[in-house]
């Protein structure tokens, strides 16, 4: 497993994320040039699949769990921007690497 952190702006607030590099590699071969249009569903499975853990809480400061499930329950903006931002980084991280 090859462990990444990434630090996700969201106004002041900040989203840390670890998340399984190798894996979301592998995923993202099959993604489309723009992630644009894909459903919730596909985001939450790949999100659940690659993050290890991070620190989103609910509003009262529990855990978000990294679930499909847990992660359909937000907002479909919040999910696309984790996604968009991680599969940003992917892609940096996998460059500087080949």
């Amino acid at each position: 497993m090859n462990r990444q952190h990434l630090s996700i702006k969201f106004g002041s607030d900040t989203l840390n994320v670890v998340y399984d590099l190798t894996k979301a590699v592998k995923i993202t071969h099959s993604f489309p040039k723009q992630i644009s249009g894909i459903s919730g569903e596909f985001i939450a499975v790949f999100l659940s699949t690659v993050i290890n853990s991070w620190d989103l809480t609910d509003d009262n400061n529990r855990p978000v769990p990294l679930s499909k499930d847990a992660l359909l329950q937000l907002p479909f903006d919040f999910i696309y921007a984790v996604c968009d931002a991680l599969v940003e980084d992917v892609g940096k991280r996998y460059t500087k690497r080949n």
